[in-house]
């Protein structure tokens, strides 16, 4: 698989760089940050209109001794720009059950950048700096240029507010020895791409897994909502697990009590992806014939699904039969 792992970002720290160290011999392991940055929607046409200029705070983690020597040292306000390269890892979260206080832990994708190349630019020391450096710089503030392959079909959601998405996620190959994974077999990162618009709809409609793709975009970080159930098993992923009808399994003592109240909740988790400029398709992915194909099946399915669900809503009364988890944007 070809390689192109490119991640270049001019930002302004907002924590200090922490810097941990080896238990045994106090050996520098590694250090972490975060690092806000700028991004501009490329169909705005004057450069200095600044409508559309969004932020997104970035975690920054290196093992490399060189790296670190360089970063040790920088704190909260310091201008840093770093050439460096995606990692994604699989990490324990934990979160507090407002109902009876207990702590679940789940499995979720952490992504960071790992740096190739640092250097620090200066420093601001208000607010009113960082936003006016960053609106400036906005054109190299975030840049990302990856290629990778589908690990699965990809999936269209939808927003609270209702607008159309895509996500999906790739396997990208490791240009040089950048991740805190502890599998040394484990050769590719698994950042996740969503797209919006007439390219997220242009994605779903041609690209499956095993699709490769090369894409030009920036990096995004937010916060979602996560529904948790209180005390729920989860199987070796880290994935929640369910019965035969939908209902959660929860974790159990040794006398079979459950080891959580089993109510439902919501916690906030912080997330980022891939988001394109643009995308382009390389290999593996559907033709116009199959595209109009594939629309025609979908329209056939809707129109027997609406019919289906009419005849239940006669017999049945469905009223509390549905999944309250929703995508939340």
């Amino acid at each position: 698989m070809a390689k192109e792992n490119l991640v270049m970002l001019r930002g302004i720290m907002i924590t200090d760089i922490v810097v941990y160290q080896n238990d045994a011999d106090k050996s520098l392991a590694y250090c972490t940050g975060t690092l806000q940055v700028a991004k501009q929607e490329r169909s705005v046409k004057s450069s200095e209109d600044k409508a559309n200029l969004f932020f997104s705070e970035i975690r920054i983690a290196s093992r490399d001794a060189a790296i670190i020597n360089k970063l040790k040292d920088v704190k909260r306000g310091d201008i840093v720009g770093l050439r460096g390269v995606i990692g994604t890892l699989q990490q324990a979260k934990r979160t507090t059950c407002p109902h009876c206080g207990r702590m679940t832990t789940y499995i979720g994708q952490v992504l960071f950048v790992a740096p190739t190349f640092v250097e620090v630019l200066g420093r601001v020391n208000t607010n009113e700096e960082a936003n006016r450096y960053l609106a400036e710089c906005r054109e190299i503030s975030n840049i990302v240029k990856v290629f990778g392959i589908l690990v699965r079909d990809p999936k269209q959601l939808s927003t609270q507010m209702g607008n159309k998405f895509t996500q999906y996620q790739l396997a990208v190959n490791r240009r040089m020895r950048a991740s805190f994974d502890a599998d040394p077999n484990n050769h590719a990162d698994y950042p996740w791409v969503k797209s919006y618009g007439i390219a997220g709809q242009s994605d779903f409609e041609r690209l499956m897994n095993k699709s490769e793709v090369y894409v030009d975009g920036f990096l995004q970080a937010r916060k979602v909502l996560k529904h948790i159930v209180c005390g729920q098993k989860l199987d070796e992923k880290g994935k929640p697990i369910k019965d035969a009808y939908g209902n959660p399994v929860l974790l159990t003592d040794e006398e079979g009590n459950p080891m959580g109240c089993g109510q439902k909740y919501e916690a906030t988790e912080k997330t980022s992806e891939i988001v394109p400029y643009t995308t382009e398709y390389i290999g593996k992915y559907r033709s116009d014939e199959e595209v109009e194909e594939a629309a025609r099946v979908r329209k056939e399915q809707s129109a027997k699904d609406l019919n289906s669900k009419a005849r239940l809503t006669v017999d049945y009364d469905l009223s509390d039969d549905y999944d309250d988890e929703e995508s939340v944007e």
